[in-house]
Order: structure tokens, then sequence, then C-alpha cells
């Protein structure tokens, strides 16, 4: 049987497109949970839990409720990348793949949306750039890793948030003209 046309998981492109939808559907929905009353909750929650029982709400609820969210997107993640391998092996994610999705969030900025992305991406490129013209390349990773983490100790997107606001403060004390 021929497969659909759309849905043809060989040919890279449709692949790639599949990927770069459920990457903005994520994205969207997650935006939208942040900003909702029930992003603000579990932010409190992560703050104060016990402030936050002591005005009324189910912590317990709401942080079973994330957990099952942050469940569906790794299993979304874990679909996707069953299609690209078209094979699952137990070893594809070893504590090496762990460690660097939790690398790749304090790159990026723990706690931001843009941060998590960004972190990805700057992962994936150190990773892959080390890794074609180093033999150690972990080792000079996890450098490069503690650099990024000490010295951007919100992330990269954190670090791009602090010059928005420096240049915008600049601005408003040295207006043009």
């Amino acid at each position: 049987a021929q497969p659909i046309a759309f849905l043809n998981f060989n040919n890279k492109g449709v692949l790639f497109a599949i990927v770069l939808v459920a990457l903005l559907a994520v994205y969207y929905i997650l935006r939208r949970l942040t900003l909702s009353p029930y992003g603000i909750l579990i932010r409190s929650v992560k703050e104060d839990e016990t402030r936050v029982r002591f005005l009324g709400y189910p912590t317990y609820f709401y942080k079973w409720l994330t957990f099952v969210i942050a469940s569906l997107i790794a299993g979304l993640a874990g679909t996707l990348t069953a299609l690209n391998y078209k094979f699952v092996n137990p070893n594809v994610m070893d504590v090496h793949q762990n460690v660097g999705v939790v690398f790749a969030c304090l790159i990026g900025g723990a706690g931001k949306l843009y941060g998590a992305l960004i972190g990805g991406v700057v992962y994936m490129l150190i990773s892959n750039y080390l890794a074609i013209y180093i033999q150690r390349w972990e080792m000079f990773l996890g450098i490069a890793l503690l650099i990024i983490v000490f010295r951007f100790r919100k992330g990269i997107w954190g670090y791009v948030e602090s010059l928005g606001g420096y240049f915008q403060r600049r601005k408003a004390t040295h207006p043009a003209g």
C-alpha cells in the first residue's frame, strides 16, 4: 500500500514540517497556559507552596496536572523521535541524552519558553560542532556549559532580555535628537 502523500514519513521535508507544526502547537499551548491563571498558580506553587495551600488551592492536584502536561509533551517528543529514527531503541535515551535536555534548558534560561528553544538550538550547535573537530568533545562541551551557566545565570535568553532592558533604559535617558 502506498503511504498518503502528505504523511510520507520517509520524506525528510514532510517529517520536518510535522515536527515544526508540533513545535509551534506545543509552544502556543504552553504560552497560553503560562499566561493563564493556571500558570500564575503553578509559578506561585514553585515560589511558596505552603502559602498557596494556605490560600485554599489543592497544590497536589496542580502539581499532578503539570506533570501530566509535561508527560504528554515528552510522549509527543518520543513519538516524533521514533518517526525520525524509524526504530525505537531504549539506548537512544541514555544518560547523555537526558542530561542534554537539562543542559539545554539551563543554557537557554530555565523558566522561559524562548529560553528552552534557544537553549536547545545552542546545545545542538555546540555539541555537533565540537563532535566534528574535537576528539574528546564531551569535556569541552562541559566546560562551555559551565561558562554559559555561571556567566549567564538566567541563561542566554535572560541575558538577551537584560540587554534589551539596558538599551531601553539608555534610550529613555538619552533621547535622540
